[in-house]
């Protein structure tokens, strides 16, 4: 058999410890204390403090004889008696039954302890009652020892497996391979290669995918930090199906040096593209990237910046409720980012963690645009009806009942973070200015176009802890969503209205009034908020989020050339009842106050006899019969409203026995004070106190039944309150049962 070996230097196994024993040795010519020490697995040391006679350090005279502290049996001529001869190879085999699972495993075993060498095979099979699966893995290792101190090892492990489910048939290959070489100072160096395959049919189609890593590593002498390392991916997919092909690569190459000083840079950079392509639909999405960090000695000080950008395309086109949509869109984004920190190196688990400062964050600025078609199935079989062939450049190529969507916006998105210690902090936020056109053909000749600007940001802040195996985060979230559009009905037969629209459409001026070929001229102001609490966290490795007070509130103002301004505010606290409040202006923006509407929608899950009663409210039709009430609507005028709370404040008056709930609607839960109270005020108090659910049992509902019942106690002619029994008295507002 022959000797591994690097260059010219012989290398022999490494030996196990040898025996207590001390035998005689007879040194040969060109022995010496280390080539001996490292022939025989003693340490030199202890062979040099075993030979005081040996007066020459450096060489051994042959036929000098040697006592070796530890040394194997001697043989026969006063040497070392020869290590074990390769041990035969051994097998043992394992079964389990659990569960309604079978499995078996052999492993194989082989050594040769003087070429420093040894392998294993196992091969395994498992069936259950989702199928079965056969695994075979060869794992060969070697170590070996030269002469001078080099010392090189290595192992390679080859897994194989092949299996078939209900869900289709599958082989997977796995190939690793690792080489160290070691000099006599401590320096190392190696190469590593990892290499998988794997190939699945199914009935979700084909697939193959594989992936191969190489990386070389390097390590100063001993005593010293001094280490660099390198390492190269690719990754590839292929899936094939019946409706669709799509493929995937990646490639990164990294590397790290930590020099003599113990400082560390790193690099990487990375690169992706994917495509899939279906019969209804395509994505195809690109990506580069590149990274650096920086490291001072013992992790004092570090700092990082990266740089990515990324872009996609998609499409799709499908039907539902009798209308086929179709969709086009393109993102494209870069982002920047940096992080560093400053302070000892971070210990979760300690006791004590030293005082640490960290900041990290980035920007992301993109662009984007989407464009939309939706066309009756009865007008798109057979067609072609992407946003490319059906749009308002060419109003004739919309069908009847056909709607087109055009968004175009820049973005830029932004997120920080910063801890103090224990202590973390975020924020992040995004903003978006884009604009909007919508075309919708009406009617064969006749269509509506409306356009203009949007805006939206959003923004979360949090404060929390985090201490390796828990961490807390409490924050809040707010989004605002601004749009001011323009929109007008245009009839193409006519040459005045198709002239007006097509100058609507390219240059955004739309006419200010109702004319020849144009109609239904309006403007449209929309504000949307919403803000919402949040605590998220981890306790070991279970993560949660907790979501807790909301709130949401839209505006509408709506302008129409010689109508009454109309505005629509709505506003919802967490899961109650949102309250809807209508209000119109004349030409000089005066509110018609007697034209005021609040409403309220009740959700109701059956039938809730009081509340659909017309003792409770005016009923604005009759109750249907057929079928359980599924809602509730209630209307009430200013005046209505007004006279609502002024039962609120009757039924709360101190000297009576006053509801403690009705005399939080005012604000003030000791006195019940409703001097000064407007009734827009009470009608948001009323979707503002107590209760949170959206129904006929809610808080809602419960402040209106302590109202109708607390607002007919009176004080009798003996000055002690009683309750007046009267059916006819009702609440004031309408209620309409759907």
């Amino acid at each position: 058999m022959g000797t591994p070996s690097i260059g010219n230097t012989p290398l022999t196994a490494a030996r196990p410890p040898a025996s207590a024993d001390s035998q005689d040795f007879v040194a040969e010519h060109g022995d010496t204390f280390d080539s001996v020490a490292r022939r025989l697995g003693v340490d030199e040391e202890a062979l040099r403090k075993a030979n005081p006679q040996a007066l020459n350090p450096e060489g051994l005279y042959p036929g000098q004889r040697l006592t070796i502290p530890g040394s194997p049996q001697a043989g026969g001529n006063g040497a070392a008696a020869p290590v074990d001869a390769a041990k035969p190879g051994h097998a043992t085999v394992g079964t389990s039954f659990k569960d309604g699972a079978a499995s078996v495993t052999q492993k194989t075993t082989a050594a040769d302890p003087v070429e420093g060498r040894s392998a294993d095979a196992t091969l395994g099979a498992t069936a259950d009652k989702n199928g079965v699966k056969g695994t075979a893995q060869f794992t060969a290792s070697t170590n070996a020892q030269g002469v001078d101190g080099t010392k090189v090892g290595g192992s390679s492990t080859t897994t194989a497996g092949a299996g078939f489910d209900n869900k289709g048939v599958g082989v997977d290959v796995v190939a690793d391979k690792k080489t160290t070489t070691t000099q006599a100072d401590g320096s190392s160096s190696g190469t590593s290669t990892s290499t998988t395959g794997n190939v699945k049919f199914g009935e979700d189609g084909l697939s193959f995918g594989g992936s191969r890593k190489n990386g070389t590593e390097t390590q100063g002498p001993a005593g010293t930090p001094a280490k660099a390392s390198e390492s190269t991916e690719h990754k590839g997919n292929l899936t094939l199906s019946t409706n669709s092909i799509g493929g995937s690569v990646e490639r990164e190459r990294a590397t790290a040096t930590t020099n003599a000083q113990g400082t560390t840079t790193t690099t990487k950079h990375s690169q992706s593209g994917s495509a899939t392509l279906g019969t209804d639909s395509f994505k195809i999405e690109k990506g580069v990237g590149i990274d650096f960090s920086y490291k001072s000695p013992g992790g004092v000080f570090g700092a990082g910046v990266g740089l990515a950008v990324n872009g996609k395309v998609e499409g799709r086109t499908d039907s539902k409720d009798g209308t086929t949509t179709s969709s086009l869109s393109a993102e494209a984004s870069a982002t920047a980012k940096a992080n560093a920190f400053l302070g000892g190196k971070e210990d979760k688990a300690a006791a004590k963690t030293p005082l640490r400062w960290s900041l990290e964050g980035s920007i992301t600025p993109g662009f984007k645009v989407s464009a939309e078609t939706k066309v009756p199935d009865a007008e798109a079989k057979g067609k072609d009806t992407s946003p490319l062939k059906v749009n308002p450049l060419d109003p004739d190529s919309m069908p009847k009942g056909s709607q087109f969507t055009l968004n175009t916006s820049a973005f830029v998105n932004t997120d920080v973070k910063a801890g103090v210690g224990l202590v973390r902090a975020q924020t992040k936020s995004s903003s978006e200015d884009g604009f909007t056109v919508v075309a919708e053909k009406t009617d064969a000749n006749r269509i509506r176009l409306t356009a203009g600007p949007t805006a939206a940001l959003s923004a979360s802040i949090g404060v929390g802890v985090d201490v390796g195996v828990a961490s807390a985060m409490l924050g809040r979230g707010d989004k605002f969503a601004d749009a001011k559009l323009t929109s007008a009905e245009f009839d193409l037969a006519d040459p005045q209205g198709r002239a007006s629209y097509r100058e609507a459409l390219l240059t955004g001026r739309f006419p200010t009034d109702n004319g020849a070929g144009v109609a239904d001229v309006k403007t449209i102001q929309k504000l949307d908020v919403s803000t919402q609490a949040k605590l998220d966290g981890k306790l070991a490795s279970f993560d949660f989020s907790i979501k807790g007070a909301g709130s949401t509130a839209s505006d509408v103002l709506t302008t129409e050339p010689g109508k009454p301004a109309t505005r629509e505010t709505t506003l919802q606290f967490d899961d109650n009842v949102a309250l809807v409040m209508t209000r119109k202006y004349d030409a000089n923006q005066n509110e018609l106050l007697d034209e005021r509407r609040y409403s309220y929608k009740v959700d109701i899950d059956g039938k809730s006899d009081w509340l659909v009663s017309s003792q409770f409210m005016k009923l604005s039709a009759p109750v249907p019969s057929a079928g359980p009430v599924k809602s509730a609507q209630l209307t009430y005028t200013e005046n209505d409203m007004r006279a609502l709370k002024d039962g609120a404040e009757h039924a709360a008056a101190k000297d009576l026995v006053s509801d403690a709930e009705v005399r939080k609607l005012s604000g003030d839960s000791v006195n019940g004070t409703f001097a000064g109270m407007k009734p827009q005020d009470f009608a948001v108090a009323l979707v503002k106190g107590m209760g949170s659910t959206n129904g006929a049992d809610g808080g809602f509902v419960q402040h209106l039944k302590n109202i109708f019942t607390d607002s007919k106690v009176v004080r009798g002619a003996d000055g002690l309150p009683q309750l007046i029994d009267d059916a006819k008295a009702q609440l004031p507002g309408r209620l309409e049962i759907r």
